[in-house]
């Protein structure tokens, strides 16, 4: 919004894609901006932390863990997980994956899903349970519950995403409001 207040003039065109879909279109000049998850593999492309957020575990309302204020990880060692795809969110899929290492299992993958929505109502549905950015408790369901993780230090972190040779004036200011933005998110979330 600050950005349009600022810039009224010029065009901004949002589109949802994936992480591996953003790195191409910049690659392609397709895009001259993303917001993604590390990490990525890709030359000639700058990267800058917008939010940092931690993780959640999302277990449908009828679970035996879900009267608990807050979770103890180990304790999913033998629960289904639901992840996102490696291949369309690696950042993601490492940080989550990361995450039960750290708490001493493999989780057992039992779906895939990549947008939030499915994801939530696979959980609703009681194939599983899965870890989200604390963020995305704004998907509110009954038959859902939310719950912050024991002794889990990974954050979720977004970045803003260009390429390097990109001196356009138009993305220059973007990211001037981008940055404003991110040091209050990031001030915020430590």
């Amino acid at each position: 919004r600050t950005f349009r207040e600022r810039f009224p003039d010029v065009e901004l065109t949002l589109r949802e894609i994936t992480t591996v879909e953003q790195v191409q279109a910049l690659r392609e000049d397709r895009i001259q901006v993303g917001f993604l998850r590390l990490p990525i593999s890709a030359d000639n492309i700058e990267f800058e932390p917008v939010q940092r957020e931690p993780f959640f575990l999302v277990i449908s309302a009828k679970h035996p863990l879900a009267s608990l204020p807050e979770i103890p990880l180990c304790a999913l060692e033998h629960e289904p997980f639901i992840f996102v795809p490696h291949a369309l969110a690696p950042g993601l899929y490492d940080q989550m994956m990361s995450i039960c290492v750290q708490a001493g299992f493999h989780p057992r993958i039992v779906q895939e899903a990549i947008q939030y929505h499915v994801i939530i109502s696979l959980v609703a549905a009681g194939l599983g349970v899965t870890l989200v950015p604390s963020s995305i408790q704004t998907f509110q369901r009954a038959d859902v519950v939310y719950r912050p993780l024991q002794h889990v230090t990974i954050q979720a972190e977004i970045v803003a995403v260009w390429r390097r040779d990109d001196l356009s004036p138009v993305l220059r200011s973007f990211l001037q409001v981008v940055r404003e933005h991110a040091h209050t998110e990031l001030s915020s979330s430590t």
